[in-house]
């Protein structure tokens, strides 16, 4: 059953794009997503989330966006490997030894894909190794660093990163949107907080949503100022 499970992904993941690519206003749907659907699977919110940051980085590829879809839904697959008993704790009462073995879910993941032979593409497998990989080279499991580290990948780090800040996997206390996005902002230009995505590509995503966030707002404000000169001249030549 989980192998035709994986097997299925491509669909999943095709719905997810459609539905991701619908509203052109990322920088809304991003948080009205986490903000209303806390009911909707770690997998699922990453998955769209992945592709929603590719949206706004320009990406067009569809093949390319389908791969980031897979990633994000299959991205922690290898977690049915990892004790339940770890998963169960949250993740700063980890210890040494629970943390050595919550890492070995990145390969493990790579392992069950490959053996479901579901013939997903490198970059699928790529992105999974490379998902808890950080920029600055603290990251897990071959602490690779810098560009080393592909753009998709990132994307899909600051997906997972976004979403276990608003659902609380590290301390248990979970921040809205709009506070997890200012935290991977502040984070970003702390030169003392550990960089887990390059802070070039955090901005640029970001700076994408905000100029969008304001070109929406202006549209809004022309059209309700539009209408009420419409409604202003009706009620003069009434």
């Amino acid at each position: 059953g989980r192998k035709e499970a994986i097997k299925r992904g491509r669909q999943i993941a095709d719905e997810i794009l459609a539905i991701a690519a619908q509203d052109s206003n990322i920088y809304d749907e991003i948080l009205a997503l986490r903000q209303s659907k806390h009911d909707i699977e770690h997998s699922i919110m990453v998955s769209t989330l992945t592709v929603m940051f590719g949206l706004a980085m320009g990406y067009a590829d569809e093949v390319l966006l389908a791969d980031m879809a897979t990633s994000g839904l299959f991205h922690d697959i290898g977690l049915t490997k990892v004790d339940p008993l770890i998963l169960a704790k949250l993740e700063n009462q980890w210890s040494a030894q629970d943390l050595l073995k919550y890492q070995e879910h990145v390969e493990a993941g790579v392992m069950i894909l490959k053996g479901a032979n579901a013939m997903y593409s490198e970059t699928v497998y790529t992105m999974i190794r490379q998902h808890h990989e950080n920029y600055d080279g603290s990251g897990f499991p071959a602490r690779i660093q810098g560009l080393s580290i592909t753009e998709s990948s990132q994307l899909l780090h600051l997906a997972n990163w976004f979403d276990r800040l608003t659902s609380g996997k590290l301390d248990g206390v979970p921040l809205s949107p709009s506070e997890s996005l200012e935290k991977i902002f502040k984070d970003t230009i702390n030169k003392k907080a550990v960089r887990e995505v390059q802070p070039e590509l955090i901005q640029r995503v970001f700076q994408f949503m905000l100029d969008e966030k304001e070109a929406a707002e202006n549209l809004l404000h022309e059209a309700t100022s539009r209408a009420k000169f419409v409604s202003d001249e009706k009620l003069k030549s009434a």
